[in-house]
């Protein structure tokens, strides 16, 4: 299958996804006017005339930028005559809003409608935060899971498994910790929280299965730091004397690494979904590790010829 690939921003991720397929990784413009409207521009436009464009673009950080670039971007795309549009979007802005008033669907859903209409035709993401996100989708949609390569980043980066038990900091979060504890052989804690502000939250309890010295937590998404420092704190009268986290998405967003570092957390895993700043990439009590070639073996699968 003929494609080109396409970027907003040249994170790491998007470069190795590159690199992986052997293909150039071309640059759209996302371009703001003075009054704030957003606009794509695309200087290579007849290159994709006939072909599948992919579009690698996480919508987080600048979420609402990132979010309205990548429809921008796939509705030029058509323009530009592209017969078909993947959009891997590693992390998806808007997924914590997956449930509106009374359980009704959330602001997610017109998330995906937006993506629709601009003319997403396939959407390839990574460790969705609600399974319900992909029913507002009528697009195929991929939901590429990362367990096996934090399983292995675990065993090696903690061969005495037996101090180490797996925290699930919420309940949400419980089923896939599980899992993870499963197949690594160790016991885990599940706690559970309760939010009582847009980005505040208590932490109820944690109830073990399994005696350590080591914790170590697993969630997809490491927003405002506060509940992993409020699971830290709550463990570490426990007996845990060490306190890790492994996180898919990092938003980080405000003082979460010092509000982690200062719970007592030793140090914290995340994957390259999301980029860093430099300064905080920079900083020993943050790890990265890649996740670019979960996302290649399926985007080979779709990009193959049949």
């Amino acid at each position: 299958m003929s494609y080109e690939l396409v970027t907003l921003e040249k994170t790491d991720l998007a470069q190795r996804i590159a690199q992986n397929l052997h293909k150039e990784l071309r640059m759209a413009t996302l371009r703001q006017f003075a009054d704030g409207e957003l606009n794509v521009h695309l200087n290579d436009y007849q290159q994709y005339a006939d072909k599948t464009a992919v579009i690698i673009q996480s919508t987080g950080g600048k979420v609402n930028e990132y979010t309205i670039g990548v429809a921008f971007l796939a509705q030029t795309l058509k323009q530009a005559g592209a017969k078909k549009i993947i959009a891997v979007t590693p992390y998806v802005g808007y997924s914590r809003q997956d449930r509106g008033i009374a359980g009704k669907p959330g602001h997610m859903q017109v998330v995906a409608q937006l993506f629709e209409q601009a003319g997403v035709d396939e959407l390839i993401a990574v460790e969705l935060h609600a399974k319900d996100i992909m029913q507002f989708f009528t697009i195929p949609v991929t939901n590429v899971l990362v367990e096996n390569t934090i399983v292995a980043h675990i065993q090696k980066q903690f061969p005495a498994l037996e101090t180490v038990c797996l925290i699930a900091p919420d309940k949400g979060a419980h089923a896939y910790v599980q899992n993870i504890a499963k197949t690594i052989g160790v016991g885990m804690i599940r706690c559970s929280k309760e939010r009582f502000g847009t980005d505040q939250t208590r932490v109820l309890d944690c109830v073990a299965d399994c005696e350590g010295t080591v914790g170590v937590m697993v969630d997809d998404i490491v927003s405002t730091g506060g509940t992993a420092a409020n699971v830290a704190h709550l463990l570490s009268g426990e007996g845990y004397r060490e306190m890790f986290g492994y996180f898919v998405h990092p938003i980080l967003a405000g003082n979460a690494v010092e509000r982690m570092r200062e719970s007592g957390i030793n140090a914290i895993f995340v994957s390259n979904s999301l980029p860093l700043a430099a300064a905080v990439k920079a900083i020993p009590f943050i790890t990265v590790f890649d996740i670019s070639e979960d996302i290649v073996s399926v985007l080979k699968e779709k990009l193959d010829d049949k």
